[in-house]
C-alpha cells in the first residue's frame, strides 16, 4: 500500500479499509519522508502494524528511518 501523501484523510482511509478487511499488518511502500510520524498515530489508533518496504541497501532514507525506529529515536527527515 502506498503512502505518497502526508494527509490524515488519505492515511485514515487506508487504515479504515484494512480494519474492515481484517488486515492486521500493512506493508507500505514509498511514504514521503515526513509521513512516518503521522502514520504512527494511526498505527496506535487502529492497532494495525505497519512494515515499510524499502528498496534495498541503496535506499538510504528508509534504512536510517528503520534503524531510528528500532531504537525509539524520533525520525528527523531534515537531518537527511
Amino acid at each position: 500500500m502506498a503512502f505518497p501523501k502526508n494527509e490524515d484523510e488519505d492515511i485514515r482511509a487506508k487504515f479504515e479499509y484494512c480494519k474492515r478487511a481484517g488486515i492486521g499488518t500493512i506493508v507500505g511502500g514509498d511514504p514521503a519522508a515526513e509521513t512516518p510520524p503521522r502514520i504512527e498515530k494511526f498505527v496506535k489508533e487502529y492497532d494495525i502494524r505497519i512494515a515499510i518496504h524499502n528498496h534495498g541497501p541503496e535506499d538510504n532514507l528508509w534504512r536510517v528511518w528503520v534503524a531510528a525506529s528500532m531504537l525509539a529515536i524520533p525520525f528527523a527527515p531534515e537531518l537527511m
